[in-house]
């Protein structure tokens, strides 16, 4: 096996602790590592070739070892769902969420609630691909589902940011219990996207804005998921001709992402054609002004890069995400 096909990585421990042994990473662990990285940058064509070279051959065995895979599985079809091969991610999310049902029913405590979490997460992916290829109800239905799961990994009895009930959670804790997960804003956000696509544009409103109070409160302000949050309100507001109130979040968006996500990722540039469309027609159309306030070299300096939504269509930034990094993942080669 060539050298590079090998990683010894030492292991790391607070200062009184010691450190007997190392983790060899062989080539399949490597692969899904390499995999999880180009998805998160937007390099989703290279994250399936590396993430189905991670998932050959994969020991299912032990539970953990099932969990795992169902982990890199979710990931690989969330990098198909990007490329928009839907017929691709479907069947991937669904056994995916099968796993990580059948630990939560079988496991206990703490580790019950962590599959959960992850069914969860999978249960807001596979609803994205419903979404998409127009199956509305079995979208909506996931994305609920979703939201219940989460709430009951974090303790709570439901009453989250999804449903009709009061929306009197501002501390970011569940319903009854634990403190939520920051994931739960990206089945939130999916509800919003529904919500917006079929005119219910008070209810969308109410739904990003509870996705963006969730994330801002759980990642700080400038992490990158905050970003979609900030572009999908701007995108609403820019429907209902609220130009001077989408402009400021179109910037900060746009800021965000090329910050955090980098000139190249795909986020980067729906954001600055958002922004282009948000100072032009839509603003004229408003009665807004555009490029008050000194913002028009802003715009230039970032408007480089090719764009994977040309035109000048706002666009929703989806609420796709992947699991947590698995905690059990098994180190063989």
């Amino acid at each position: 096996m060539p050298p590079h096909h090998l990683l010894l990585l030492l292991c790391l421990w607070p200062a009184s602790s010691r450190c007997d042994s190392f983790l060899v990473k062989g080539p399949a662990i490597l692969a899904q590592e390499e995999g999880l990285k180009a998805a998160a940058d937007g390099r989703y064509s290279e994250a399936v070739e590396k993430l189905r070279r991670a998932l050959k051959g994969a020991p299912e065995s032990t539970a953990g070892e099932q969990q795992h895979v169902a982990t890199v599985r979710n990931a690989l079809g969330g990098a198909l769902n990007s490329l928009g091969r839907y017929s691709e991610a479907a069947p991937l999310f669904e056994t995916a969420l099968a796993t990580f049902q059948r630990a939560a029913a079988a496991g206990t405590g703490d580790e019950a609630r962590a599959a959960q979490s992850e069914a969860a997460v999978v249960m807001n992916n596979l609803g994205s691909v419903r979404a998409e290829t127009g199956r509305r109800a079995e979208a909506r239905a996931l994305y609920e589902g979703a939201m219940s799961l989460f709430d009951e990994a974090a303790g709570g009895g439901g009453g989250g940011s999804g449903g009709g009930g009061d929306d009197d959670d501002d501390d970011g804790a569940a319903g009854g219990g634990g403190r939520r997960d920051p994931r739960q804003a990206d089945a939130i956000n999916n509800l919003a996207d529904l919500s917006h696509s079929e005119g219910s544009l008070g209810e969308a409103e109410r739904l990003y804005k509870s996705a963006l109070e969730l994330r801002q409160s759980a990642l700080g302000e400038d992490h990158p998921s905050v970003a979609g949050s900030v572009n999908n309100l701007a995108v609403l507001l820019m429907d209902q001709r609220r130009a001077a109130e989408a402009l400021p979040l179109l910037r900060r968006a746009a800021k965000l992402a090329k910050a955090q996500l980098g000139k190249e990722h795909p986020h980067y540039a729906t954001t600055l054609n958002n922004l282009a469309a948000g100072r032009g027609p839509h603003v004229e159309a408003a009665g807004g002004r555009a490029g008050a306030g000194g913002e028009s070299g802003a715009c230039h300096a970032w408007g480089r890069g090719p764009s994977q939504h040309p035109g000048w269509e706002p666009r929703r930034l989806g609420g796709l995400v992947l699991p947590s990094p698995p905690a059990r993942a098994p180190s063989h080669p």
